[in-house]
């Protein structure tokens, strides 16, 4: 007895896992039952989707091919979506399903060590050191200045800094930028106490790759070494990113 080539969805959904039908259209195609959705799913090269027997079988002929004008995938009802909307790949956690068009899904990849979240429909970044504290900090991984990467106990999501703002992987926070190095500069005035601490020194808000250290009472502008900002907390240059 033959087997009916395109089982029909029940209420919109298909009835248990692995069962698969033919797309009519492209006989290498064919869609997969996974989680009550169906997906669309290809042989592998010179093979063909058998719509009898339901599954991939050598091809001893040339495959079919219809009219470029013509041609078109035929689209199981339950892959009707929300132009936009995320939900995960059920057969990779790195991976998820985006609707394209409102009518069918098609599948990307988060970056490396992310992996898609169901809740907030992002790719959330899950390192594989051990787990994290909830509200713990690090600078993403990209190096972009303006995200930082926050612990939800579970993992890491990945959170942008307020416009004006940069992560500062020192202070573990984000704090507002400086403006771009080369701008004209001009000294504090007043009189200042010589001093090894931080009395002594001060940050130069127009540009983190010098400082101001007083000198006979007055202070003198001071260079950092190249690729290194003014880090007040540690009265010293240090190595940065790049962006003050």
């Amino acid at each position: 007895m033959k087997m009916s080539a395109n089982p029909t969805p029940t209420n919109g959904t298909c009835a248990y896992d692995g069962l698969t039908m033919a797309d009519p259209y492209d006989p290498t195609a064919y869609y997969q039952c996974c989680k009550n959705q169906w997906f669309l799913k290809y042989c592998l090269e010179g093979e063909i989707f058998d719509k009898y027997k339901l599954t991939c079988i050598p091809s001893d002929s040339p495959i079919p091919t219809l009219p470029p004008t013509k041609k078109h995938h035929f689209r199981p009802t339950t892959l009707v979506c929300t132009p936009g909307d995320r939900r995960q790949n059920p057969f990779d956690n790195s991976k998820f399903d985006e609707c394209v068009d409102g009518i069918h899904w098609e599948t990307e990849a988060c970056q490396s060590g992310f992996k898609f979240n169901s809740n907030t429909k992002q790719c959330q970044y899950f390192p594989t050191t051990t787990a994290c504290s909830i509200g713990e900090t690090r600078p993403i991984s990209n190096g972009d200045p303006s995200k930082y990467l926050l612990c939800d106990g579970n993992g890491w999501e990945i959170r942008d800094c307020s416009s004006g703002f940069i992560y500062d992987q020192n202070l573990k926070k984000c704090i507002q930028k400086y403006t771009t190095p080369g701008m004209p500069t001009q000294a504090p005035n007043g009189f200042c106490q010589e001093s090894m601490t931080q009395e002594g020194y001060k940050p130069n808000p127009q540009n983190c790759q010098t400082y101001f250290q007083c000198v006979h009472g007055k202070w003198q502008l001071r260079n950092c070494g190249s690729g290194t900002k003014w880090v007040q907390s540690i009265i010293a240059c240090d190595y940065y990113n790049g962006v003050c």
